[in-house]
Parts: C-alpha cells; structure tokens; sequence
C-alpha cells in the first residue's frame, strides 16, 4: 500500500525556522518601539498638563473663588518659586506632598482623590528632573510662517516646494508625468 505524503500540522510551525524569524523581528520591532517612546523627552502639554488638570488645577488652577494654598500650578512662575525645585525632583515640595504618607500633607488630598497612579508620578518626577520646562497651550502660540525651503525648482509653487523637500530628504524622487 501507498503511504500519504505527511501533512505539516499546527504544532509543527513551533520548529520552523521562519517562525522563529518573525519571532525575533516582532520582538526586535516591539523593543525597538518601546525604547524610543522612553528615550522621548517629557512635554508639559501632552504629558503634564493632563495630570495637573484631572488632579491639581481645580485647587491650584485659575480659578481664584476655588483655589486653595495660595499656589497656582499653570502658571510656571508660581509653581517654580513654590513647589516646584528645577532639575531635582527629590526636593521639590511638590513631589514631597504627593508621596507622604502624612493625610495632612498628602496631594491630591485624600477625601478627593484617589491620588496619582504609579506612572503619573514617574512622569512628575522625569519632567521635573529634565528641568520642568513649562509650554504654552498652542492656541496661544503666535503663528509663525516657516521658510520656504530651496528644492532647486523655481517653477514650483511653495507648496510643491515642501513636497520636494521631504521627497529628497526620503531619498525619493517624483513620479514622472503620465
């Protein structure tokens, strides 16, 4: 009798070598992402603000009629002449009060929040370690006008400009007209 040519079952693929290579690239691609989100350097707008305002503004914020302590953490100059020691996040008050375990001192207080998360405080710590460098919210940025770069084609139009621009520094070039 005739013997069936053997089928390759699922279990199978945990010994082929290209499943093993995806493995690895998968995993070099995920590190790689991983390492780079941490190498980012941490912005006040996208990384701060959203923590101060769930936790802090409603009582250090604005708002005068609501404000408590005598301290505004928006405002750079306040929150550095009162809580906040540039570059050294261990003696800055205002890391000092989120850590205690003092309910007296404890920031949020804690009858009207559960407190920061882990990862909240990391963030804290590492912008102000990095020199708590404070941004102004983008709609309040002046608009500037960026400088028409040269891509060597004076018949194009600023934009196209740009476009060539990016293209060159991709190493790309234009399709040809059809």
């Amino acid at each position: 009798m005739k013997k069936l040519p053997k089928f390759r079952t699922m279990t199978s693929s945990r010994y082929d070598p290209f499943y093993w290579l995806a493995c690895g690239y998968l995993l070099l691609f995920f590190g790689a992402t991983l390492i780079s989100l941490k190498a980012e350097t941490t912005r006040f707008n996208r990384d701060i603000r959203p923590i101060l305002a769930e936790h802090c503004l409603h009582c250090h914020g604005p708002d005068s009629d609501s404000r408590k302590g005598k301290l505004r953490l928006d405002l750079e100059s306040d929150a550095k002449q009162h809580a906040i020691v540039e570059g050294d996040s261990k003696k800055s008050p205002l890391i000092k009060r989120v850590l205690t375990a003092d309910p007296e001192e404890r920031m949020p207080p804690p009858e009207e929040s559960s407190g920061l998360s882990e990862l909240e405080i990391q963030t804290l710590n590492r912008w102000i370690d990095e020199g708590a460098f404070y941004e102004k919210h983008w709609a309040f940025e002046p608009i500037q006008k960026p400088a028409t770069p040269d891509a060597g084609h004076d018949k194009l139009s600023s934009i196209d400009k740009f476009v060539m621009a990016e293209l060159e520094a991709s190493n790309l070039s234009m399709s040809p007209p059809v």
